[in-house]
Formats: C-alpha cells, sequence, structure tokens
C-alpha cells in the first residue's frame, strides 16, 4: 500500500470536485471507460427500501489501469498520460486529457473505490484505488493481486452521497446522458452504455440527423471561424441545448439553443477547433467571447434555416397524407399566383389545427372533410367565419385563435392575394423581360416599337413605384398636352405643336409623370427612349435624346410650374464613347447631361437593362423573400404568354 499526494491545494481540488452536476461527474467517469477502450459501460444506482439512493457503482470492460501508471495517474492534475495522443490503444477518439475527471466524482460521494483489472505479460492483476474528500490529495493505492478474472476492466463504488445527487433518478437522466454522449456513439455503434437498467443509445430515439458546414464573421480583423453543425432530431421530449464541441465531438460548453422549432424535438451539436483551443488556452468558452459569440450565431441561423426546410417538408408530408385520405378540400394544383396564395393560406391554418386540436386529429375522416370544407369557403369569404370556425368548430387554443384574428383582421385575405400575386407577377415579368432582352435569339428578334415598347409601357414600376404612363409612342406636342392637362390647361394640336430645335419631329417612346409630394405644384416627369435589344447606345442615341430635352426647355409652355425631367436612353449596352459620357468625374453615374431653367430642372441619363432590373430586384427582394416566391423561366414565359402573347416574338409565343 502507497499513498500518493496531489500535488495542488485542498481548496482548488474542492473547487474542481463541486463544479458541474451530479449527472456530468457521472458522464466523466463513463468517459474514462470510454477512453479506456470499453465496450460496455454500466452505472448502476443502488437503493435502499425507501428507494434513497444509497451508492453509486460505474463498471467497465476497458483495458483498467497498470499498477505502474496510477501514481502518475492520480498523483498529476493536468498531467494525464492521455495527453500525449488523440486516440485510444484501439484507434478510437480520447475525450478527456487532462486528468481531472476522476476529481468531478466527489460531486458525487465522499468515499471513492477504484478496483480495476488489467493484463500484463498473459496474467491478469488486480488492486484498488482508494479517495476520501476529507483528505482529498490523497489517493491509497494497494498493491496488486493475482486477478480473479482474466478479464480486464474497472469499477468504480461511489459512497457516503453528497447529501442526495439531484437528478440521478429523474427519467430524463438517461437521455440527458444520450445527449452528452450522441456524436460518440454514432461514431462507434458497437460501443454499449446502460443507465440505471436503461439503454443509452441515440439510434433508439433518433427521428432525423442533418450536418452542416458554418461560418462565423470575421472579428478584429482575423479570418472567420468555421464548424460543423450537426442537428439530431429526437422522437421523445428533449431538452433543447446547443452543444459547443471539439472537432471530435466532445463537448466543453453547453449554450441555449435560443430559436423557436414548434413541434420538434431537438439536439445542436457545434464542432469547432476554436472550443478546443480556447479550452486549452484555459480561457471560458462563453458567448462573452466574440469569436464564440459569431461562431454560435452562425450556427443559430443555420439551425433556423434547417427547422423551416423541415417544416415545409413535414407540411408536405401532411398534406399528401390528407389527398391519400381524401379529406383534403382541393383536388388539382393551383395554376395561379391567386390560387398559389389562397392555398399557403389554408395549409397555415389547417397545420396550425392538427398541431393544436388533438381532437381532430381523432376525428372521423367525414367530419374532418366537413371542417376542411368550411374553413376553405370561410377563407374566400370573411375572416369573421374564419374565427368561428377556429373557435366553435376546431377548438383552436385561445391564443391561437387571437393570432390568426389579428392577421385577418390587419387585412382582408382578399388583400393579401391581390398583394401577393402583384408581387409574383412582377418577379415573372422581370425574369420574363430578362429572356426577351439578353436571350441571343430573342433580342434579334424582338422588334422596337411594336414588341418592347408595348410590354414595358404596362409595367411603370420598372422604373420607379411613384410613377404612372402619361403618353406611349406620341410626339413632343403630346407630352406638351399631358404637361399642360397636369395642370388643368386644355390646349388645341396646333397650339401645342412643339418641334426639336433642328426642326425635325420628336417622337418619344414613353413619359411617365408624377407630382412631387409633399408640394402638389411640382411635377416630375420621366421621358424614356428605348432601343431595342441588339442596337448599342452610342453619342448619336444620346444626342438624340438630349434634343428631347433642349426642345422642352426652349419651349416656355413648358415653363410655370417647378418641374424635372429626366430623359433615359435604355438599351443592353453603350459603346465606349457613350460610356466615358455617362462615366463623369463631376456627376453621377450615368447622367450624360444636366440643364437648368427658369426652375425647370433637365437632366439625360444612360441606362442599361442590367442596370434598371437590379434595381427592381433589389426593391422586391425582401417581399420575395417573405413570399418565398420561387420564379423559374417556365413562370415567366408563361406570364409573359397571358399577359402580351401578342407582342412576343414569334418563337416565344408558340412554344411550349
Amino acid at each position: 500500500m502507497e499513498t500518493v499526494t496531489v500535488d495542488i491545494t485542498d481548496d482548488h481540488l474542492r473547487r474542481l470536485s463541486s463544479s458541474g452536476t451530479p449527472l456530468g461527474a457521472i458522464a466523466e467517469l463513463i468517459w474514462n471507460g470510454l477512453d479506456a477502450d470499453a465496450n460496455e459501460v454500466k452505472v448502476s444506482i443502488n437503493r435502499n427500501e425507501l428507494g434513497g439512493i444509497i451508492s453509486i457503482e460505474v463498471m467497465d470492460n476497458g483495458h483498467g489501469i497498470r499498477r505502474d501508471d496510477a501514481r502518475e495517474a492520480f498523483g498529476k492534475l493536468g498531467g494525464s498520460r492521455k495527453s500525449v495522443s488523440d486516440r485510444t490503444p484501439a484507434g478510437r477518439i480520447l475525450h478527456g486529457k487532462e486528468g481531472k475527471g476522476r476529481f468531478r466524482a466527489f460531486a458525487l460521494g465522499s468515499h471513492i473505490v477504484w478496483r480495476t483489472r488489467y493484463g500484463s505479460d498473459g496474467h491478469t492483476f488486480e488492486y484498488t484505488i482508494t479517495g476520501d474528500r476529507r483528505c482529498i490529495r490523497d489517493f491509497q493505492i494497494a498493491d496488486q493481486v493475482e486477478g480473479r478474472s482474466r478479464l480486464p476492466g474497472t469499477v468504480v463504488l461511489i459512497e457516503d452521497l453528497v447529501q442526495s445527487p439531484k437528478g440521478l433518478s429523474n427519467p430524463s437522466a438517461a437521455r440527458q446522458l444520450t445527449q452528452d454522449l450522441a456524436l460518440y456513439l454514432r461514431q462507434y455503434p458497437a460501443v454499449s452504455v446502460m443507465y440505471d437498467g436503461e439503454a443509452v443509445d441515440p439510434r433508439g430515439i433518433e427521428d432525423y440527423v442533418a450536418e452542416y458546414e458554418v461560418s462565423g464573421i470575421e472579428v478584429g480583423g482575423g479570418s472567420a471561424e468555421t464548424g460543423i453543425l450537426t442537428v439530431i432530431e429526437w422522437t421523445t421530449k428533449t431538452p433543447r441545448h446547443l452543444y459547443l464541441c471539439d472537432s471530435h465531438g466532445f463537448t466543453l460548453d453547453i449554450a441555449k439553443a435560443g430559436i423557436q422549432a414548434r413541434g420538434f424535438e431537438f439536439t445542436a451539436y457545434l464542432r469547432s477547433n476554436l472550443f478546443r483551443r480556447l479550452s486549452q488556452d484555459g480561457e471560458p468558452i462563453t458567448e462573452i467571447n466574440p469569436l464564440v459569440s459569431a461562431l454560435a450565431d452562425a450556427g443559430r441561423e443555420r439551425l433556423r434555416s434547417h427547422f423551416r426546410d423541415r417544416s415545409s417538408q413535414h407540411a408536405a408530408d401532411l398534406v399528401k397524407q390528407w389527398k391519400k385520405e381524401e379529406v383534403y378540400p382541393y383536388r388539382d394544383p393551383p395554376t395561379t399566383p391567386t390560387e398559389v396564395v389562397e392555398r399557403q393560406a389554408f395549409d397555415v391554418i389547417a397545420l396550425a389545427v392538427n398541431e393544436y386540436a388533438p381532437a381532430f386529429q381523432r376525428s372521423p375522416k367525414r367530419t374532418r372533410q366537413l371542417s376542411f370544407q368550411l374553413l376553405r369557403e370561410a377563407l374566400r369569404s370573411s375572416p369573421a367565419a374564419v374565427e368561428k370556425i377556429l373557435r366553435d368548430v376546431l377548438a383552436l387554443p385561445v391564443e391561437r385563435q387571437e393570432e390568426f384574428a389579428r392577421l385577418l383582421h390587419r387585412t382582408s385575405l382578399e388583400a393579401i392575394i391581390n398583394a401577393s400575386t402583384t408581387l409574383a407577377g412582377r418577379l415573372d415579368f422581370l425574369r420574363g423581360l430578362e429572356l426577351l432582352v439578353f436571350d441571343v435569339d430573342n433580342k434579334r428578334d424582338l422588334l422596337e416599337r411594336s414588341q418592347l415598347h408595348k410590354i414595358v409601357q404596362d409595367h411603370a414600376w420598372l422604373f420607379g413605384e411613384e410613377y404612372h404612363l402619361s403618353v406611349s409612342d406620341r410626339s413632343l406636342t403630346e407630352v406638351l398636352k399631358a404637361h399642360l392637362k397636369d395642370r388643368e390647361i386644355d390646349v388645341s394640336d396646333d397650339e401645342a405643336s412643339v418641334t426639336r430645335t433642328d426642326g425635325a419631329r420628336a417622337l418619344v417612346d414613353l413619359m411617365f409623370s408624377r407630382v412631387m409630394k409633399p408640394r402638389p405644384d411640382e411635377w416630375d416627369y420621366l421621358v424614356v427612349e428605348l432601343k431595342r435589344p441588339s442596337v448599342k447606345i452610342d453619342t448619336s442615341v444620346l444626342d438624340q435624346t438630349e434634343g428631347y430635352a433642349m426642345a422642352v426647355a426652349s419651349d416656355e409652355r413648358f415653363h410655370g410650374v417647378k418641374t424635372r425631367w429626366r430623359f433615359w436612353a435604355v438599351s443592353n449596352e453603350m459603346n465606349e464613347r457613350a460610356k466615358a459620357k455617362a462615366n463623369q468625374a463631376d456627376r453621377p453615374m450615368g447622367q450624360t447631361f444636366k440643364y437648368e431653367q427658369g426652375g425647370v430642372h433637365f437632366e439625360v441619363w444612360a441606362k442599361t437593362w442590367s442596370q434598371i432590373l437590379a434595381d427592381c430586384r433589389a426593391r422586391l427582394d425582401f417581399f420575395q423573400r417573405e413570399l418565398n416566391y420561387k420564379v423559374t423561366n417556365d413562370s415567366a414565359l408563361d406570364f409573359l404568354r397571358r399577359t402580351h402573347a401578342q407582342y412576343l416574338p414569334d418563337n416565344l409565343r408558340n412554344s411550349q
């Protein structure tokens, strides 16, 4: 028998032994067995006749602790022999490398005995190591004797329990250990862990597993930290946590999941070398550290995206089931954006009913058919009818009734559908316009006035939400008449005649107007000169557009009110001279001419379709993401054929 004394203060060891939870201390003892290459680890909670816990045993069939290694293993802190390697003798990944796990066992009880057996040179030897919290620095190591069994392993017996260790008898204890050990047990499926008679096996309660790469933002000029996020969805109720793990999957800290994922039980594991580096440097792995915070936030954002996708899949599966049962009130797929939005609104409410009204799920088929038909008709008629069905027929909880009521009272379903339809149409039109002006064959065949002009004139929003079309494909005379009409001045055709400064008659493609807010006596006009996509903007096009501006500037009938005139020349490309004129140091990019006279402001701009379409998409991006509307070439061409078929080139008008 010999006594080994740890060269460190009692206070430090007591703080170490008191850190964590009782279940966390048992997890450390399990890890010790796994690091010894055990294939089986069994935790027994021994109770008296009244059910109180009197002792705890942790048994494993690992390789045991050699007698020659005991002095180093129990006499040093932070000097574990495991620290020289990342692998066990059998090639498994090592969990503990700091030698602190054995001290955490004192969080459970005051008296601890390690009974270990190991093999050497064809013989088996066994001995005991004893520790007591009252002399926490001293361990008694007995002399070894011939083993009574040839099978190696270690049994840790914990007695004189510290009060009654909380949580050890809780039914959720095995599930908590399952979360802690999940990544390891998934990697080594031959390993068996039992806790108080219950298997600790993630495979038995896993529902779905996914893995993603994540990257935090750059902090302090350094490179962004990266990690791997593993999401495990469970079939049983489980506390939601975000485990911060090293690259091998060993937990170093636990953070809040911090997301809403209604209907899912899950655990997330974020693996990164960052957490191991911080642990080795003695730094806390908390979100006070900006590197940890950035990476954890990136993990949570990916987690949200994961459950958005999973919710969509769950909803699709449920709708498929309803269709199979013939209770879903819609038979044919939606064919218009209006029908798509109505269907989405129905699915949202129907899924909530299914989740919050268990009686509905168990009701007869005919009852569910009728309820869904009522709900569909109510959506088409009035919000009040929807509320009544949710309350009286489907018995949805009050808080969910109120949630839908707020939505339906803020705006009618008709308004929601109309707005969504408008947005979907605009997104499809943008994609369709791209196909018209950029596709090699289409832009070659597309005519300026009879096709492109006619298609664009119905979409004033392309050039700004504030504009409405005043004249289309008319002379400057018509432009003047529109301007005077805005000012409530009527003139005859002869009185309104306007020509360019060189005497030529000028035709403009499109003119848009708006009243300048908040002063109604100020006007803003946009004149658009369209060129077919195959024609580049050159100096002659810019001279033509500037000629329109000068004709307006020199005609006093356009004066008398504060007015801003913008003239745009639009096509796919500019030649080099036009580019140079549109990129001058003293002007905004694209502006080629600027002039002011008598309170009237004139500007000429050269614009490409790529610039105009990019601006439109920037305005619509948020709404597209919220609507989750997917634009395809087929949906875009279908929109053009439904709305502008007569103006499309033959190859697009007739293709199916």
